[in-house]
């Protein structure tokens, strides 16, 4: 577990010294992959639990969308986002998206996935990733997906990945019978209206209508990143990224023709 965390701190090492970054620029972050690489997380983090903990990051489940400068922006697209999934013909609903935690049927399409764009899904898309542009981290924080959750589906309780990320619902279809908690407080989403939250606090969802309820997720920074720290926690996310993809990788290269290689990042991993 965590066997990516060498490989971070030694591309953050060169990161800054090619960019002459002093390491306090970017303490937390370094603080961070210490706490997480002890298995300490649960010392520091109370009530959240994350697989990836940074510290000295403001704390609480809900955040107000009013704090934040591009809401209203995305909320006024939601109708055009929606027509622009039905016109890419909406989400398939097949395979249960982690059914170990879903009781009931849910399913997703991605834009990105782990900070990586969904190239394919991008062409079908150009609407709805122009208006995430302006949003830090929306398309490479974490996660970036449509997200349909069938009638009578419960998301059973779980955790997100890491407090430097906060998550957003906008939500699309929805009804007064579709709600979240997100530690001891349980919202219904309003349509077209961002919500937003720490993930790494517990969170269930319910869809007891008939209807499925339709949301576009985001990721996005926590806001009290500075610039530095954002650019370190991509490279952490890139290397997270190639270490949970190795196996996939593996698999591919035993069938693929001399000279091909895996269409991620800049290179094919290290082995």
């Amino acid at each position: 577990m965590n066997q990516w965390i060498p490989d971070a701190l030694s591309s953050l090492e060169a990161w800054t010294a090619e960019k002459g970054i002093e390491r306090q620029s970017i303490r937390r972050i370094l603080d961070g992959l210490a706490i997480t690489a002890r298995d300490e997380i649960a010392g520091h983090a109370r009530c959240q639990r994350p697989k990836v903990y940074f510290p000295d990051l403001a704390t609480r489940e809900w955040w107000d969308r009013e704090e934040f400068s591009w809401s209203e922006a995305i909320e006024f697209a939601a109708p055009r986002i929606l027509e622009e999934l039905e016109s890419a013909g909406g989400v398939e609903m097949g395979e249960t998206e982690d059914s170990s935690k879903v009781l009931g049927r849910w399913s997703v399409r991605y834009l990105s996935c782990m900070g990586r764009p969904d190239r394919e899904n991008a062409k079908a898309f150009p609407m709805t990733l122009q208006a995430l542009a302006p949003i830090s981290g929306a398309t490479s924080a974490g996660m970036t997906y449509f997200s349909v959750i069938a009638g009578g589906t419960h998301i059973l309780p779980h955790y997100g990945f890491t407090n430097a990320h906060l998550r957003c619902h906008l939500p699309l279809v929805t009804n007064e019978r579709s709600r979240i908690r997100v530690g001891e407080e349980i919202r219904t989403w309003r349509r077209n209206e961002v919500s937003i939250f720490d993930d790494t606090f517990e969170h269930e969802v319910w869809n007891e209508a008939e209807e499925p309820r339709v949301i576009l997720l985001f990721d996005i920074f926590h806001p009290a990143l500075s610039g530095f720290e954002v650019d370190a926690l991509t490279l952490v996310m890139r290397t997270i990224r190639q270490h949970h993809m190795r196996p996939h990788w593996r698999s591919l290269l035993t069938g693929l023709a001399p000279g091909k290689i895996p269409d991620d990042d800049q290179s094919v991993p290290k082995y």
